[in-house]
């Protein structure tokens, strides 16, 4: 039994964590109650122990709080166990707690009894004993529709340990989150065949853009010419439209990406607008896609 599951809330989410549990053959069963918060989970012991159980239901996760300030070359890690923190309403909590320090800028969590995360932060503004009494706090201040709240936790830090600083760079893609689909019949087309439209996208280094882009990407299908989308960063965020050039050109691309409302294909067929959040940053440009 494993209780404290705050992610388990309706039938939908006990069924997505029915899904992921059915990928571990060891496990054989899930019954799952959201008004206690709590599973039942049947295995088979001589394949699987309980920490091989928390283990398979456990999701790594990570978390942009800020960016740092242009002026920093580098950013200080360090690495902390956390007790008590385990699914993404933890996180949630976690974050909250680190966002109340501008020095703190991002986290990621990794397996481990307990559970552990690295810290992204400015040593100069604040080391790691600091970070650690805001992780064991016990409680911190959350503010929704300008109502105030005390939210309560028990996270139990453990000692921490420095790592090797990282660069502006590598802090940038490590928490950025790409995105890449393709879709139109992407497969049948030959690679030299088809063109890239390259453009600055800012938001797409935003994780908080995640649904929007989804809608977005969406949007963009709605072109035959169009068969992939994908984002990465370069000396900026970009966003790249795979496209063939014998069916649209790039002024069709610009208007498109630039349309005010996104045009988004739902699952049952029929289709929503929604307001474009995204910006189309020049210069632009296309590039070969071999």
């Amino acid at each position: 039994e494993m209780t404290g599951l705050r992610t388990i809330k309706c039938f939908g989410s006990a069924k997505s964590l029915r899904g992921k549990l059915s990928r571990n053959p060891a496990i054989v069963g899930l019954d799952a109650y959201a008004k206690g918060k709590r599973a039942l989970i049947y295995y088979d012991p001589a394949r699987i122990d309980s920490s091989g159980i928390r283990r398979a239901i456990f999701s790594p996760s990570k978390y942009k709080i800020r960016m740092p300030p242009e002026e920093a070359k580098t950013v200080n890690v360090l690495q902390i166990g956390v007790y008590e923190l385990f699914d993404g309403h933890d996180n949630y909590d976690l974050f909250y707690m680190l966002q109340s320090s501008p020095a703190v800028y991002a986290f990621k969590t990794q397996f481990g009894e307990p559970v552990m995360v690295e810290i992204f932060y400015n040593g100069a503004e604040i080391d790691g004993d600091a970070i650690q009494k805001i992780i064991g706090m016990g409680k911190y201040e959350k503010e929704t529709n300008g109502k105030k709240e005390i939210i309560r936790v028990d996270f139990k830090p453990t000692k921490w340990t420095a790592l090797e600083s990282v660069s502006i760079r590598e802090y940038i893609l490590a928490f950025f989150p790409k995105a890449d689909r393709s879709f139109n019949e992407y497969e049948k087309y030959s690679i030299e065949n088809l063109r890239i439209f390259e453009f600055g996208m800012p938001e797409a280094e935003n994780s908080r853009y995640s649904r929007s882009m989804s809608y977005f990407i969406s949007h963009m299908s709605e072109y035959d010419g169009i068969v992939r989308f994908r984002t990465d960063y370069t000396d900026r965020a970009i966003g790249q439209v795979y496209f063939d050039p014998v069916q649209l050109d790039s002024l069709q691309i610009v208007e498109k990406i630039k349309a005010p409302k996104m045009k988004v294909f739902l699952k049952d067929g029929s289709t929503r607008e929604f307001d474009n959040p995204f910006t189309a940053e020049e210069p632009y440009q296309i590039i070969s896609s071999q």
